[in-house]
């Protein structure tokens, strides 16, 4: 899988770096590897990395902030029954958590 993230990211000379060839390389490098994917993740937007990352076979998805959450559609929950949910209102869950 570290092989294919590279390609994607358009980083393949990571795959042969001695400071990330295996997984221990890459914990032990963690905060140098990790500058360097969020350099190459901001030349896109998130949902053309999501799209990108499950074409080639890697789990992905965008990470909403609670804002987010409440402004996409997908969640499918009204704000009403988030709002009654926060407040710990018995019997008012919405269907998808009954």
């Amino acid at each position: 899988m570290w092989e294919k993230l590279c390609q994607i990211l358009d980083k393949g000379d990571l795959i042969q770096d001695a400071r990330f060839r295996t997984n221990p390389d890459r914990v032990r490098n963690k905060g140098e590897l990790r500058g360097i994917i969020e350099g190459a993740l901001a030349r896109k937007p998130t949902e053309e990395w999501v799209e990108l990352l499950n074409a080639g076979g890697i789990a992905a998805g965008p990470i909403y902030t609670v804002e987010q959450v409440f402004r996409t559609s997908r969640c499918g929950i009204s704000r009403c029954s988030w709002r009654s949910i926060i407040r710990g209102r018995e019997g008012s869950r919405p269907s998808a958590f009954r």
